[in-house]
């Protein structure tokens, strides 16, 4: 039996295709919600439909949306969709994150920028901004994934604020901060095979005071519980999910 209940609840989920989006669109549905996919990767999309339906209390499918959240017209299709299929939205997680090791020195140092800035933080305060009014109906719930880098501390001031704004609304916003959480994404970021990748987050293990790195379900349900009845008294909040990576001081210096 799961820990909470998301019955007739809906959730959208970007970056949904695989990694730490997957494991929270799997979970939640497993609670019961109606949940909203979105990625680039149809063949991925349907695996994670797959393994939703697989889950769900009654066989809920979940709702695969093939999108680019750099452009607005797909943010505004992928809101379209949700509302049009289940005419509301209590739940809204902007979890899709890039990550581009790119010096200050490169001649190509500002189409990374751009590129690195339109996916993390502006999709974000673009999908919440047109979600609002949706939120403000159910009293509903948004979190924002922010681990690494400018744009996603920026998502963390821009989470501060909006609960107090949207504090008087009823909604809550929080943000999750993930130590490192193993998912082919990150290894494909980073340019790896997937040995590399596992040497690499091996390292990080052994330095871990958990003694192993996350896996996606550990900040899944970090998001299940900030989205529950349960986390009702929590907003405004950098949720750390980590493994002790701070409090160890952990260099990540020549990923």
């Amino acid at each position: 039996m799961s820990k909470y209940d998301f019955t007739g609840r809906v959730a959208l989920i970007t970056g949904s295709s695989s990694g730490i989006g997957a494991a929270t669109a799997i979970l939640l549905a497993k609670m019961g919600a109606q949940v909203v996919i979105t990625g680039r990767n149809v063949n991925k999309l349907e695996n994670v439909v797959k393994q939703c339906a697989e889950v769900s209390p009654t066989g809920l499918k979940a709702v695969p949306v093939v999108a680019d959240v750099t452009k607005e017209a797909d943010l505004d299709r992928l809101l379209a969709t949700t509302v049009q299929s289940f005419g509301k939205l209590d739940i809204l997680v902007n979890n899709v994150g890039y990550w581009q090791l790119c010096p200050i020195t490169s001649d190509d140092y500002m189409q990374h920028f751009s590129h690195i800035m339109s996916t993390n933080l502006l999709s974000a305060v673009y999908l919440t901004h047109k979600s609002v009014d949706y939120l403000i109906k159910t009293k509903g719930s948004g979190l924002n994934m922010s681990a690494y880098a400018m744009t996603k501390s920026a998502l963390d001031m821009f989470t501060k604020c909006l609960a107090v704004e949207l504090g008087p609304k009823g909604i809550r916003v929080n943000s999750l901060n993930p130590g490192a959480v193993y998912t082919d994404a990150m290894q494909n970021s980073f340019g790896m095979t997937e040995a590399e990748g596992r040497d690499l987050f091996d390292k990080f293990a052994a330095d871990y005071p958990v003694g192993r790195v996350g896996e996606g379900v550990d900040v899944a349900n970090a998001v299940a519980y900030l989205a529950s009845n349960e986390g009702s008294f929590i907003t405004g909040t950098n949720f750390v999910i980590d493994g002790g990576h701070i409090a160890a001081n952990i260099n990540v210096k020549g990923v």
